[in-house]
């Protein structure tokens, strides 16, 4: 009898699944992706809440806010796995439009300042003069 049941294939079956099912879902965190918000996020995401409604966030909005942000970064981190950032045109051009941005704040930063009416005046007549 109990040869019977050790030769049933559903017995097998059972076995061999219930084998895979834990081996798979076994909590390894060294697989589990971490996401870590950092303070400075936290107060950013916390202003930009502020400043659209007026008020600062209470804890529970707060709290989705940081879950947002998480699930936000985790789709992102899918995104790259699948290969979908190589071919994103959009992604291309935030991409090169991001490093022209900060170098002009820096040529912002670099640039003469004009103090006085007398230096506007002829800066704007040194533009306006066209060359023979």
């Amino acid at each position: 009898m109990f040869k019977r049941i050790l030769q049933e294939p559903l017995l097998h079956f059972v076995i061999v699944g219930s084998l895979l099912f834990i081996t798979l879902s076994s909590n390894d965190t060294s697989s589990q992706p971490h996401i870590v918000i950092f303070e400075d996020k936290i107060k950013q995401l916390s202003a930009q809440f502020s400043k659209t409604r007026q008020r600062p966030p209470m804890a529970e909005e707060l709290n989705a806010l940081i879950d947002n942000q998480v699930k936000e970064d985790l789709a992102f981190r899918h995104g790259v796995q699948m290969g979908l950032v190589e071919n994103d045109t959009i992604i291309k051009r935030r991409k090169v439009i991001s490093p022209q941005f900060l170098n002009e704040g820096r040529q912002l930063r670099s640039m003469h300042v004009i103090t006085s009416s007398t230096d506007l005046f002829f800066s704007r007549a040194i533009e306006n003069i066209t060359p023979y």
